[in-house]
């Protein structure tokens, strides 16, 4: 089933999102290579466990929240930056190039991605996966009003192709029940 493609009745969209998204998808995990020190590496829980500690332990940040993006196609009236966001341009973000600069410069244990709405980012699934070769992700966490079902499962499958061991938690934004979420989503 697809969600309809309308602004009414979000909560029942994000509903829907929420059972394709359990249904389609399976992050299983498998060994390929991490860089510890430039050096590559067999992934496994071994070399991870390694790079757990060595981040968590080594003074310099670990975990880090990235905002990808301040498009959004909701104007929810709790948000901190809803005036930003109704004037964000996407020409304005880190180009996949810089992205893959910071991400090199880190050991980074887990990544929280937001937004404006992350998925809008037609190149998601490029960032998250730039995080997880060049310093080592082993969790990711995407914050979603769960509006684009589609695209977030394009882009999960991206990721489950291109970062088998990476560990990723979706979650959706509900902040109330039915007829009251929706007034927040205008």
């Amino acid at each position: 089933r697809s969600p309809s493609r309308g602004l009414g009745d979000v909560y029942k969209r994000q509903k829907e999102y929420v059972e394709l998204f359990l249904i389609r998808l399976n992050l299983p995990g498998k060994g390929e290579l991490i860089a510890i020190d430039g050096a590559p590496m067999t992934r496994n829980f071994i070399t991870e466990s390694f790079h757990f500690l060595r981040s968590y332990f080594s003074g310099q940040p670990s975990y880090l929240i990235y905002f990808v993006t301040a498009v959004c196609n909701a104007r929810c009236k709790h948000c901190f930056y809803w005036e930003e966001i109704a004037s964000a341009k996407a020409r304005s973000e880190l180009k996949l190039e810089e992205i893959e600069k910071i991400a090199k410069s880190m050991k980074l244990i887990y990544l929280s991605i937001g937004g404006g709405e992350p998925f809008i980012r037609k190149d998601l699934g490029e960032v998250i996966e730039s995080f997880y070769n060049y310093s080592g992700l082993l969790y990711c966490n995407v914050v979603t009003n769960g509006f684009y079902t589609e695209r977030i499962i394009q882009v999960m499958e991206y990721v489950k192709e291109h970062c088998p061991r990476l560990k990723v938690k979706i979650q959706v934004s509900f902040d109330d029940f039915e007829k009251e979420h929706d007034e927040y989503r205008k």
